[in-house]
Formats: structure tokens, sequence, C-alpha cells
């Protein structure tokens, strides 16, 4: 148990990133990201963590759409938005990450739940065109 006396740990000043070093990636952030206003300015200083959230992505703004389980079942939302990983503060040496998705967020305010996927922009695109397609046949019907 700690003493009484002791002083509480100072929250970090800099958010969730860790110090920016020779051997850590400083990503200046997408410039098509939503939160770009939060992105670490040109004379190297660091994220706003009050601003880019969340702190592990670069997302644009979603589109929200409703949705249903099934053809009949629980509404749900659904958000549809592009992100990629924001790599502030992580080792030079770490994996490169995954391009830029499209990601479809569901959110069940039934059962309270959430599902994330993501597909490549070339398929998002292919959906898009098939979506189009479906209901150009369906309005000409």
């Amino acid at each position: 148990m700690p003493d009484r006396t002791d002083h509480p740990v100072p929250p970090l000043a800099r958010g969730p990133w860790p110090e920016a070093t020779d051997d850590r990636m400083f990503d200046h952030g997408a410039s098509w990201c939503a939160n770009a206003v939060g992105h670490p300015g040109p004379n190297d200083d660091y994220p706003d963590p009050q601003v880019h959230l969340p702190a592990d992505e670069c997302r644009t703004p979603a589109r929200y759409v409703d949705a249903r389980s099934g053809l009949a079942g629980a509404t749900s939302d659904l958000a549809v938005y592009a992100a990629r990983p924001f790599r502030f503060g992580e080792r030079r040496s770490a994996v490169d990450p995954p391009p830029t998705r499209v990601v479809f967020e569901v959110y069940s305010e039934a059962s309270d739940t959430e599902f994330r996927f993501s597909v490549s922009i070339g398929d998002a695109l292919r959906v898009a065109m098939s979506l189009m397609a479906i209901v150009r046949g369906i309005d000409n019907a």
C-alpha cells in the first residue's frame, strides 16, 4: 500500500504516445484524417491527445446508416469510414502496418454489442459498384 505522503503519478502530458526518439517513428498522420488538427506540427511537437481520437488510427468522417439483423430483425447502426494506423512513437523496426482500409462498424443497441470489420480500398470499390448495379436493377424493375 502506498504511503499517503507519496506524490501521485503525474498524467502523461503527451497522451498515450511514447517519446519520439531516433528509433521511434514520427508519424505526421494522414492528410485526410478527420482529426488532422490533432496531428503533430512541423516543429517536432506531439499529437494532441484531446483531439486525435482514437489515438492509434487516422479516420475519415463516418457515414451512418440504419441496418437490421437479417431482413426484419432488430435495428442497428452501421458506420462506414476509411482508416489507417497512426504510428506515432512506434518502433521503426515494427512490422509494416496494413494499408488504408474501409471499415464497417455495426453497433446493436438491443444487445449493446459492436462488431467491426474492414475491406481493402479496391474491394470497397467493387462492393460499391455492385450495390449500385443491384439498386439500379431493382429501380428499373
